[in-house]
């Protein structure tokens, strides 16, 4: 029931008697697990200078390490199923307090019958300030009605409020004539 490996190695270093040292001795993996192992170490005239404990030698780390990343995945598994779960039921819970209302537009949400919105006037800045060319007194919807005259002021009151100055819709005029 014992089995037995010698191999030599040497730590290259001298020791004197009664001298505790450390020294890191490789050792080639067993190919099956041993229980009960013992190691003894041998000077080089073969006087017994010690032994370890007894220890154990596992199976191969292969199949664990297969189990091991199957262990891994199935509590990832079970944690973002868990995950899933608990944001699924904040948003149940979630949606008990909204009413339901909240996403369809119904009569209720309109003005009532009478109370129109009164529209925003246009203007072209304020009272008594020109905007045309400096020392023109003249505005610039007056000028653009002017240099416009195929356009309504509603039309030019469109392209002004969509940023168009008058200098831009004169190239313009002119490009696509």
């Amino acid at each position: 029931g014992k089995q037995t490996g010698n191999f030599t190695y040497s730590c290259a270093e001298e020791m004197a008697p009664q001298v505790t040292m450390m020294c890191r001795v490789p050792i080639d993996a067993f190919p099956d697990p041993v229980s009960s192992v013992k190691m003894k170490i041998h000077d080089s005239n073969g006087n017994e200078l010690g032994e370890s404990e007894t220890f154990h030698i596992r199976a191969s780390s292969a199949q664990e390490a297969g189990m091991n990343w199957a262990l891994i995945g199935g509590v990832a598994g079970v944690v973002i199923v868990l995950i899933a779960l608990v944001v699924g039921l904040l948003m149940f819970m979630g949606r008990e307090n909204d009413e339901d209302d909240d996403f369809f537009v119904e009569d209720g949400d309109f003005l009532p019958q009478g109370s129109a919105v009164q529209p925003m006037t246009r203007s072209a800045g304020p009272p008594g300030r020109s905007s045309g060319p400096p020392g023109s007194g003249e505005s610039k919807m007056d000028r653009a009605k002017r240099l416009f005259p195929q356009w309504d002021e509603e039309t030019i009151q469109g392209y002004f409020d969509q940023g168009w100055s008058i200098q831009q819709l004169q190239d313009w005029v002119r490009e696509n004539n």
